[in-house]
């Protein structure tokens, strides 16, 4: 039983539902961890994306705790250039990383947030999670254009840079 002092994903629940499509999955013989889902707007081809909400084991400390956010994107690649571009991206990105797991072709965007072991506080998590949509319906696309060779790297990188450009400045 866990503690009524420790994070819990169930603490989100009632923000997260108000927000997005929400679902709670316990942990099953597969993956021994509870997750939330949260659906989020599809991508611009009208693709379905989620957002994946998970603890990861703690290393040494029983009171640490770390929320990982994932968002698997609805394409995959197995492009040097795909990993160049997420590079890239990572260098002046805020906030989480984009990534590739070569095996699978898996392109996903993920961030991991420490927390402290007392319930979670629900507005930085909703936050954080609008934060994630945010980086990756503003960037997913850019580097799905590389993965697909629809774009060249240098023409990617160039966007990038107005892309970070336009929102240092406001606009």
């Amino acid at each position: 039983m866990p503690s009524p002092n420790e994070p819990r994903l169930d603490q989100l629940l009632p923000a997260f539902a108000r927000a997005f499509p929400t679902q709670l999955v316990p942990p099953t013989d597969d993956y021994d961890a509870e997750q939330l889902f949260v659906g989020l707007d599809p991508d611009g081809q009208g693709r379905p994306r989620r957002l994946e909400l998970t603890f990861l084991l703690a290393a040494l400390d029983a009171d640490a705790y770390y929320l990982q956010y994932f968002i698997l994107l609805p394409f995959s690649a197995r492009a040097a250039d795909l990993a160049r571009i997420t590079a890239l991206v990572n260098v002046k990105l805020p906030f989480g990383h984009f990534g590739m797991n070569e095996p699978t072709g898996w392109v996903y965007y993920r961030t991991v947030v420490p927390v402290a072991g007392a319930p979670l506080d629900v507005e930085l998590a909703l936050n954080t999670a609008w934060m994630c949509f945010y980086l990756v319906d503003q960037i997913a696309d850019l580097i799905e254009s590389v993965a697909d060779g629809s774009r060249s790297l240098a023409d990617a990188a160039a966007a990038y840079d107005e892309l970070v450009a336009a929102e240092s400045s406001g606009g």
